[in-house]
């Protein structure tokens, strides 16, 4: 019987704790919300891309969403030249079509994006040459490393920004996206 009154009583307090009357709230009218009155299609949403293109003899990396160039960006490159990447070691940064196909936050050069080298094309090349590919090539910030700042084409074959451009390009790009690297 205690039980049944005890359970009464706590439904009845709980019924009323939640009722608008026991807080002496106003009621709630959908109809007094208010929308800016303005067009969808003056709201900016930042740009993703879907294309990033590097071109070596610029030292350019220009990110493309849907046709247009959003953001350029000047970087370093492998310090053996401005040739093609035949085979591990040779300090060249490749040229041909690959993807960004995975990140690491923890990298000895702040951020990196992980570039698909070598492609069929880069294997065939290497294959003929009777060398290694290589591999290992990403975009990269500089990290710690200041005293690469002083001099251009520093990497053994990567894309290197500042770490501020490489942020900025970490938070532009999905993985998957498309690079093209040419001369």
């Amino acid at each position: 019987m205690k039980k049944t009154i005890l359970t009464l009583l706590l439904a009845a307090l709980s019924t009323m704790a939640y009722s608008q009357e026991f807080f002496d709230l106003p009621k709630f009218d959908p109809s007094d919300i208010k929308i800016a009155d303005v067009p969808v299609s003056s709201v900016r949403i930042p740009a993703r891309g879907n294309r990033i293109l590097v071109e070596k003899s610029k030292h350019l990396l220009t990110v493309y969403s849907e046709g247009a160039a959003i953001r350029v960006f000047t970087v370093d490159l492998g310090f053996g030249g401005m040739g093609k990447k035949l085979q591990e070691g040779d300090k060249l940064t490749p040229e041909g079509i690959y993807r960004i196909d995975f990140r690491n936050s923890k990298s000895q050069f702040y951020l990196s994006l992980h570039v698909t080298y070598p492609n069929k094309d880069d294997l065939e090349a290497a294959k003929k040459a009777g060398v290694h590919p290589g591999g290992q090539i990403y975009i990269h910030g500089y990290g710690d490393k200041t005293t690469y700042v002083k001099r251009r084409d520093w990497t053994y074959g990567c894309i290197a920004l500042t770490n501020s451009d490489m942020e900025e390009l970490w938070n532009l790009v999905p993985n998957g996206i498309v690079l093209e690297i040419r001369q």
